[in-house]
């Protein structure tokens, strides 16, 4: 039996500059609501890398580097006229998820 693992990595991201890049792709295709998983740059890819060994535990960063193929999952901000509903309310930030 195979194991899968998920693990996520939010790093917060300016939307007019890095957002864009990171949602081109290699031949420059843009995807603003979103990039296929095998179409993340792999200079984004080596970026995250570097980074990770930089301020992660060696365990996570290790996890990263063998990680074959990491998809990039964009979150976004939300305004909403309401923002509490009953016993819910709505909050969040926008963030990578790598």
């Amino acid at each position: 039996m195979k194991r899968r693992y998920n693990f996520v990595w939010y790093r917060p991201a300016s939307k007019h500059e890095d957002l864009v890049s990171l949602l081109t792709d290699d031949d420059g295709h843009y995807y603003p609501t979103g990039i296929p998983p095998l179409k993340v740059s792999w200079k984004h890819i080596a970026h995250m890398r570097k980074v990770a060994q930089e301020i992660l535990a060696p365990q996570y960063a290790k996890i990263l580097e063998k990680t074959a193929a990491p998809f990039l999952q964009v979150i976004y901000d939300v305004r909403a006229e309401q923002i509490v509903f009953g016993r819910i309310a709505l909050n969040g930030r926008r963030c990578l998820c790598w």
